[in-house]
């Protein structure tokens, strides 16, 4: 997933196929308050990735914003090969 910083919390801003994030529903635009029961508001983006960062098999609990909703979410950790991004590619 690739996410980016706003004015008040981490948002989502792509979810890639067949990854743990996509298994577990997050979308782009969901907004990232909270993981393992602690608040996310203010985090840069580095932060949030690291902390959602872990071994394969264990698992991250987020509690998201998803427009008016909030919803929360167990997301199962996983080796991802890295995506390239647009205009980084030999």
């Amino acid at each position: 997933m690739r996410l980016q910083g706003t004015s008040r919390a981490v948002e989502i801003a792509e979810v890639f196929d067949d990854s743990p994030a996509s298994e577990a529903g997050l979308r782009a635009g969901d907004l990232i308050v909270a993981i393992d029961g602690e608040s996310t508001l203010g985090w840069p983006v580095q932060q949030v990735m690291a902390r959602l960062r872990g071994a394969a098999g264990t698992e991250a609990s987020l509690d998201l914003e998803r427009g008016i909703d909030g919803l929360q979410v167990r997301m199962v950790r996983r080796r991802v090969p890295s995506v390239p991004l647009p205009g980084n590619q030999p």
